[in-house]
């Protein structure tokens, strides 16, 4: 299953929002919290949010996007180039509405220029995610613009310290061989401490992550409506897939590269 994603704009915002200021009083408790900031109301996210899951199989895509890294290098390439435009398509929404149109410009130049179809062209290899290293400095310069720009819950709270974990994390999913199977599963699918709570999901999951949140939002950028009713089923697949799904199929990739 391969989503055409790139019949779509990365940049075209097609979806209104309202200034924020990032240190304005204390950081939302929640999602519905965080719209109201954003200027929408709360149970019309809940409403959409409804809706939409009905919409979604996050387990399908997520058996797809892991199926992909054992089955076909190609196609993983593809849904990674997928996950990062998605990544950096939210990010400019995001920046716009903070008013750092100057950030979201110059990483939107780039990105056109240099590196739209990075995995696709460039399937290669390089503990913990961040001990190796990055495969693209562009995308570590990114990542640390992005965050200094919105702060760090604002960062966390749309998910794009995905960025790292893509950079650092690819060179070794790509590379079985080259890595112990604990190194490798914590790369491919993440480390749970307990529940639903995690020190870092994998790669894997950040895939099925964002390959989801551009279904459910149609690809569409800014800060809408649809950004925040997306984002719960967007986690539920990135949960689902790291925790049942991609841990077998890690150690199913590494065995055969590791015979």
């Amino acid at each position: 299953m391969r989503v055409a994603l790139f019949a779509f704009a990365l940049f075209f915002c097609t979806n209104a929002f309202s200034q924020v200021a990032p240190d304005s009083d204390k950081p939302p408790s929640n999602t519905y919290r965080a719209a109201e900031k954003f200027g929408f109301k709360a149970s019309d996210v809940y409403r959409l949010n409804r809706e939409k899951k009905k919409e979604i199989d996050v387990y399908g895509i997520g058996q797809a996007v892991a199926y992909s890294f054992e089955d076909n290098n190609l196609l993983a390439a593809e849904y990674a180039d997928e996950a990062l435009e998605n990544m950096l398509r939210r990010a400019d929404g995001v920046l716009r509405a903070f008013g750092k149109q100057a950030v979201a410009d110059e990483i939107a130049t780039e990105y056109s220029l240099y590196f739209r179809g990075w995995y696709t062209s460039y399937v290669f290899g390089s503990k913990e995610i961040g001990d190796h290293k990055p495969m693209s400095e562009w995308l570590d310069k990114v990542h640390k613009k992005i965050e200094q720009a919105i702060g760090e819950f604002w960062c966390k709270f749309f998910h794009f310290h995905d960025i790292f974990i893509f950079n650092y994390g690819i060179p070794v999913v790509f590379s079985p061989a080259k890595y112990p199977l604990d190194d490798y599963k914590d790369h491919f699918s993440g480390h749970l401490i307990a529940g639903f709570f995690w020190e870092h999901h994998g790669v894997a999951g950040v895939t099925a992550y964002w390959v989801v949140e551009g279904l459910c939002s149609g690809f569409t950028g800014g800060v809408g409506l649809v950004s925040f009713a997306c984002g719960p089923i967007a986690n539920l697949a990135s949960h689902i897939t790291d925790k049942r799904i991609a841990p077998p199929i890690a150690e199913r990739i590494w065995n055969r590269a590791n015979p």
